[in-house]
């Protein structure tokens, strides 16, 4: 079964990396997004839960930055590939308007 996360931190260890998924309200994380702007207060405490620690050995946070990267730049390449069709959509009818 799933674990839900929307928080994660990276701790350095001796020879390991800690990394902590944890789940905090979304309206609490957007609240704290607000902070430093005029009105917003700081809260006292937040409150999440820690969903799940992972430790791992620096040769597995190797494989995984890896993994990370590889999926991020086909995921960015998607999404510039979905934009460069959105915005060449208008001008393709703009131009078949014209005939």
């Amino acid at each position: 079964m799933p674990v839900f996360s929307n928080i994660a931190t990276v701790q350095p260890g001796s020879g390991v990396v800690f990394i902590d998924f944890g789940f905090i309200d979304p309206q609490t994380l957007m609240h704290l997004a607000r902070l430093g702007q005029p009105g917003v207060e700081i809260p006292q405490a937040v409150s999440g839960i820690l969903a799940c620690r992972v430790v791992l050995g620096l040769d597995t946070i190797a494989n995984l930055a890896n993994q990370l990267n590889h999926l991020l730049r086909n995921a960015t390449a998607a999404q510039a590939r979905a934009g460069n069709a959105g915005a060449n959509a208008p001008e393709s009818a703009a131009e078949h308007a014209g005939e």
